[in-house]
């Protein structure tokens, strides 16, 4: 499966970088709230704060306004 497949491939290339197990498992969960029915909540009461707020702000739009 290419979802799954993607999100393992982010997971991996964070821990050969040297990100620690929080970033980690947050590249492996990245897509989860806009893809599946899983939530913040959820990723929360799993993973703890640390993975779940990495998750939400790779989730949520940017504020950054990329056109000059």
């Amino acid at each position: 499966d290419p979802y799954l497949q993607h999100c393992v491939e982010t997971a991996v290339l964070l821990a050969k970088i040297g990100a620690n197990a929080t970033v980690v498992s947050a590249g492996l969960l990245h897509d989860t709230i806009d893809d599946s029915f899983i939530d913040y909540d959820h990723i929360f009461h799993m993973f703890g704060a640390g993975v779940a707020d990495l998750v939400e702000g790779v989730c949520a739009p940017s504020s950054l306004d990329l056109q000059s």
